[in-house]
């Protein structure tokens, strides 16, 4: 068994999964802070083209309120 991050849906962007896919705002944010430019536009240039697949996809799901 893979241990993937992402749906299937999204397994172009699975690259970028384990650096980015942390439990806290917090976490994202110390990392974004720790990255260079080149490895935000990476994530940028492939992941911005999917937007609108990845809100589609979270529709599905009810908001936690």
């Amino acid at each position: 068994m893979s241990a993937t991050l992402l749906p299937s849906e999204f397994s172009d962007l699975e690259r970028f999964a384990a650096k980015w896919c942390l439990p806290t705002e917090r976490e994202r944010y110390a990392t974004r802070l720790a990255s260079t430019m080149d490895e935000m536009q990476a994530f940028y240039d492939a992941a911005m083209p999917r937007a609108d697949a990845a809100m589609t996809y979270l529709d599905q799901f009810p908001s936690k309120s």
